[in-house]
């Protein structure tokens, strides 16, 4: 089946948009991931610090109680980032923005052939080529659970938080 314009305009749009905004995945995966790591290490020397002097000085139930549910949520906070995947989704969206760039090169060569008037048969073998490695990645990124609705409420999110620290 042919390549239209419009499966490859398309194409361009949606590889420029994933270009540009999977970086924003990157961002805020590996920062989630840090935080989560912030708030385990924060819990393990509280802990850590709370359960020498707590059990010198007690060793009644609540005293032990606090200790162990501290220890416990430290255990449980490692575990939301490998859980939700953030460090995994970040690596696979920075693997990702170069191959977007790369096939969005090789759309716009397609593009390029058609406004110079090069023959069909070369404008759609590159047009197919280009179209399926867009598919190709597009598919990596749909199974990496990737979405635009992800993206949008990071941007405004962000937006807002921006816009309320400048007034």
């Amino acid at each position: 089946m042919p390549i239209s314009m419009t499966t490859l305009d398309n194409c361009i749009e949606s590889a420029d948009y994933w270009a540009k905004n999977l970086p924003t995945v990157t961002y805020y995966n590996r920062q989630r991931d840090k935080r989560y790591a912030i708030a385990a290490a924060s819990f393990s020397t509280l802990t850590g610090l709370g359960v020498w002097t707590i059990l010198q000085t007690s060793t009644q139930w609540p005293a032990v109680l606090v200790i162990s549910l501290v220890s416990g949520g430290s255990a449980l906070v490692v575990l939301i980032p490998q859980i939700m995947g953030y460090a995994e989704t970040a690596e696979k969206a920075m693997f990702l923005c170069p191959k977007y760039g790369s096939v969005l090169g090789q759309l716009h060569d397609a593009k390029a052939m058609v406004k110079k008037g090069e023959d069909n048969q070369a404008y759609q073998a590159t047009a197919k080529k280009a179209v399926e490695e867009f598919q190709a990645i597009k598919s990596e990124k749909d199974t990496a659970g990737i979405t635009r609705d992800l993206i949008e409420k990071k941007i405004k999110k962000n937006k807002s938080r921006f816009l309320s620290r400048r007034h």
